[in-house]
């Protein structure tokens, strides 16, 4: 289990493929979609933490492992997209992304795109 800014939370891979949990604090879905043109391109379609938990660290590491898990995959990068009804919401999910290498895909207002080339391989 893992200490981040006073909060305790374990990494792991859940039942469901693609899934990863924060031992109940969050959880993010990723998709690695094999293309015939390109390699793989990862869709992280949910990153969700707690509400309570927001701003500790959590959301932060199960980034790092969708990245990871990418990487791994030989996905060229990972694509999402910031769909929220609260406006603050997503205002800080937005910069959330942007502070974390992602751009904004372009012609979209919500779209973000992670390349991967730009990562650094840990292996």
């Amino acid at each position: 289990m893992r200490q981040e800014r006073g909060v305790a939370f374990d990494i792991n891979y859940t039942s469901r493929p693609g899934a990863i949990a924060a031992s109940g604090e969050g959880f993010t879905m990723l998709a690695i979609i094999p293309t015939h043109w390109e390699e793989p391109v990862a869709y992280l379609t949910n990153l969700f933490v707690e509400p309570k938990l927001r701003g500790t660290g959590v959301s932060k590491k199960l980034l790092e492992k969708v990245i990871e898990e990418a990487v791994e995959a030989g996905a060229e990068r990972i694509e999402t997209t910031v769909n929220t009804h609260d406006k603050g919401d997503m205002e800080r999910t937005q910069a959330f992304f942007l502070k974390n290498g992602f751009k904004r895909r372009e012609n979209s207002l919500s779209g973000f795109v992670l390349e991967l080339q730009a990562v650094p391989n840990k292996n």
